[in-house]
């Protein structure tokens, strides 16, 4: 849904229009600094809206690594070159502006289980990192320039770790310092010590919802 201040536009699937959006269920958009809409969707992958004619284009970020695979979209974010950083459900993938496509299997730890990444946010810091939260695997901290790659996951033993598992959202403030929403609580980010500062729910608190930070 578009609302221009005065009307809403509801744009949904019509099999008969190559231009129209073509998914459901929406979870990441994104604005560009060149005005472009980004649109990431269940299953349906990534979409591009060109604000000018109003048209739609399905980008296909899997045509080289799994042709015709359906493609879990989960966050978007752009860096300072311009570059889009994709979160899904397979890890994570590069748009460039000239539209070259990177899957970045480097940001996966070579003991990772999984081989995967499940990720539910991206967000391209000041630095150059990019930091992925997963849904289960805690935080990847990926710096493209050297292709190194740092995880951070909770330790119950270990004060100052990563509050939970599941990271949902991640921003940069005004001041460069990195907040985390996760499934128990709101973290910050500490350069100096390698850990977290964790705000975690009141004591006596037995309510999963008091837990559960999705968006910053």
């Amino acid at each position: 849904v578009r609302f221009d201040g005065t009307d809403m536009r509801v744009f949904s699937p019509r099999p008969d229009d190559p231009t129209a959006f073509g998914g459901r269920t929406i979870e990441a958009l994104l604005e560009d600094s060149q005005g472009t809409i980004w649109i990431g969707t269940f299953l349906r992958g990534l979409w591009r809206l060109d604000p000018e004619h109003g048209g739609f284009t399905h980008v296909d970020l899997a045509a080289d690594r799994d042709p015709g695979a359906t493609l879990h979209v989960r966050d978007i974010s752009e860096d300072a070159e311009g570059r889009l950083w994709i979160g899904t459900h397979l890890g994570l993938v590069s748009l460039d502006r000239d539209g070259a496509i990177r899957w970045h299997d480097a940001a996966i730890p070579a003991d990772s289980p999984t081989r995967t990444i499940d990720i539910n946010s991206t967000m391209a810091d000041r630095q150059g990192r990019v930091w992925c939260g997963t849904e289960g695997q805690g935080l990847f901290v990926y710096r493209p320039a050297t292709g190194s790659v740092t995880h951070y996951g909770h330790d119950p033993t270990r004060p100052g770790s990563l509050a939970n598992n599941v990271v949902r959202d991640i921003i940069e403030d005004a001041q460069g310092r990195i907040w985390l929403a996760t499934d128990h609580g709101l973290g910050l980010w500490q350069e100096a010590t390698g850990g977290f500062a964790n705000y975690l729910p009141a004591p006596g608190s037995h309510n999963a919802e008091d837990n559960l930070c999705v968006r910053l």
